[in-house]
């Protein structure tokens, strides 16, 4: 029971790749309000096999925002303000029950700056540096074992490199690498996207996204049931569609799975969501 909640990394990759190589430009943002759904009893064990586990569900409703304080650096903010984890009972034939358990409570939050390497260009290149600040609980529930943060500060640098041909269509590739401190493993994380526009109304994009840990940290205790668990890693891959209600107001929705992966649950994950853009 000590490794079900890890598939948190994964939510935030899918949350945090959209952001792209372009940026807002000055005094220009945009703000999304999402809704993460994940629910299943799949696992992948630390030697990458789907196993059993007892039901667990992963609801966390999080705010990501982009605002352009120059043309040259925008800052960034994402806050899981509600994340709620659910861990189902179990009856056995022998009549005994297993008492389930659930948590709600802050997630851990990602603060930082994208610097516009190169912009007003087909080709656009930013650099993002992304502290992911521990204000999550690490030991939620009766049985306190689940986790809406992991209790280390780590900075991830981003490298996006981002292409538009001849329109509709678009390309973005990211490249970064996870600092984590309290001896959990670094890690390698990129994520690809290709989207077609429709008349500046519609989006559909096809994401994929990985991390690869460097197994080179020897963290204990938390590190089998955090939200980024030690030596977590994933491939997974999805779409992403979003639709422009009005000029600044817009609507999303996704879903991704996770190909193969370790520590991580092996379950779809479901996003919905509201965006405004600051104009």
């Amino acid at each position: 029971m000590k490794k079900i909640i890890g598939v948190f990394g994964l939510i935030f990759l899918v949350n945090f790749a959209f952001a792209g190589g372009w940026l807002k430009g000055k005094d220009k943002g945009f703000v999304k309000l999402n809704q993460s759904i994940l629910s299943g009893n799949k696992f992948y064990n630390p030697s990458g096999e789907q196993i059993d586990i007892i039901t667990t569900g992963v609801y966390q409703t999080s705010l990501y925002a982009e605002y352009g304080f120059t043309n040259k650096i925008d800052g960034i903010l994402y806050l899981p303000f509600v994340s709620r984890l659910t861990l189902n009972s179990v009856k056995y034939s022998s009549g005994l029950v297993q008492k389930g358990d659930q948590y709600t409570g802050l997630g851990d939050a990602d603060v930082g700056f994208k610097y516009g390497i190169r912009q007003n260009k087909s080709l656009v290149i930013s650099a993002s540096l992304i502290l992911g600040l521990p204000i999550g609980k690490t030991d939620g529930g009766n049985s306190e074992l689940l986790q809406t943060g992991d209790g280390e500060f780590n900075q991830l640098v981003m490298f996006d490199f981002g292409y538009g041909f001849k329109k509709p269509f678009y390309t973005n590739l990211g490249i970064g690498f996870n600092n984590r401190t309290k001896d959990f493993s670094e890690e390698f994380r990129a994520n690809i996207e290709l989207g077609y526009e429709y008349k500046k109304k519609f989006i559909l994009a096809f994401k994929a996204s990985t991390v690869q840990s460097f197994e080179n940290g020897e963290a204990k205790g938390s590190s089998g049931n955090g939200i980024f668990a030690n030596n977590i890693e994933f491939t997974s891959y999805g779409v992403e569609t979003s639709y422009r209600i009005t000029e600044k107001l817009g609507a999303t929705a996704s879903y991704f799975t996770a190909s193969s992966g370790q520590n991580v649950l092996a379950v779809p994950a479901y996003n919905f969501g509201l965006f405004w853009e600051i104009k």
